[in-house]
């Protein structure tokens, strides 16, 4: 059985359920280890903030209910957590991780929230916002040594006129879809033409703050 690589994080709310239902769907053909990134302290105070400010506190509660732990990923056959990622593996794939992947002998595979022309980067559920989008890309790419500027395998466009941040963060939850059709196009080749645009970067208190009294007041 030929072995893979989840590159995630510790979130029990948005990323382990979707984590969970890769294990099982995928278990069977398979031998999968997940590797755990560590956001630091300071990210997580900026995603609780805009989750409080932008997004919605009885989704946050009913997740919190819901929520997936790693050691319900742990029982499931042919998965194991690691603490380490030095074997080789048929390929990687990354949902949410929270820091950049040092490229391997073995392709990695991203599920990016965002296209590629204007919303690279992380906190695309907070720049919502500050740029006004009304639609988002669900995109699934091969990882190079630049964010978010990989092959593009897959990509799919979702309205987020009246979305808030909470409801942003589950969009892979409810396009699980999307993730099962995206991971078998990995042996495809594919020669589309990449554009990509700016980097958005992890924002400062100062700017989600500033956000957030603008829109609340409709200044901006």
């Amino acid at each position: 059985m030929k072995k893979i690589v989840l590159y995630t994080v510790n979130d029990e709310l948005f990323t382990l359920p979707i984590i969970k239902k890769i294990c099982k769907n995928f278990n069977k053909k398979f031998s999968i280890d997940i590797f755990i990134g560590k956001p630091s302290f300071i990210r997580k105070i900026k995603v609780f903030l805009v989750f409080i400010l932008f997004g919605s506190f009885s989704n946050l509660i009913f997740l919190f209910k819901k929520r997936t732990k790693l050691k319900n990923l742990s029982e499931i056959k042919n998965v194991n957590i690691v603490s380490h990622n030095k074997k080789k593996y048929y390929f990687g794939l990354s949902m949410n991780y929270p820091k950049k992947i040092v490229l391997k002998n073995y392709n990695i595979y991203n599920f990016h929230l965002g296209n590629f022309l204007n919303q690279r980067g992380s906190f695309i559920f907070f720049y919502k916002y500050l740029y006004n989008w009304k639609t988002l890309d669900l995109t699934f790419h091969k990882i190079n040594n630049k964010y978010d500027s990989g092959q593009i395998l897959n990509q799919k466009t979702e309205n987020i006129k009246n979305k808030n941040a909470t409801d942003i963060c589950l969009l892979y939850n409810s396009n699980y879809k999307f993730i099962k059709k995206s991971i078998g196009k990995i042996t495809r080749k594919n020669k589309k033409k990449l554009i990509y645009g700016d980097l958005n970067i992890e924002p400062s208190f100062y700017l989600i703050m500033k956000i957030y009294i603008l829109k609340t007041f409709k200044i901006y």
